[in-house]
């Protein structure tokens, strides 16, 4: 996906404006949840997201989304750029 349809799609959900976020190599983030819906995607990089389904390794141009509350992890080894927005669950 790119970013115009990435931000079109959020457009047509009624979300607000995706913020890019940076992750250095080597980041990563335990387990944890949101109280909203996150979508995102992958601008540059990849990362893995790790869920109760497994692991996921999302590249550059995947999207995603979690609902709220689904515990997650992420971790970044070689780094990434994402552009995320947390939308009101459904």
């Amino acid at each position: 996906m790119d970013e115009a349809t990435f931000r079109e799609a959020l457009a047509r959900r009624g979300g607000g404006s995706p913020v890019l976020v940076h992750w250095a190599a080597g980041y990563a983030r335990p387990l944890h949840s949101h109280a909203f819906e996150a979508r995102g995607l992958v601008v540059s990089g990849s990362f893995t997201l790790l869920t109760a389904e497994g692991s996921t390794v999302l590249r550059a141009g995947d999207a995603f989304e979690l609902g709220a509350g689904i515990p997650h992890a992420e971790s970044a080894a070689e780094g990434a750029s994402l552009l995320v927005a947390g939308l009101s669950p459904r």
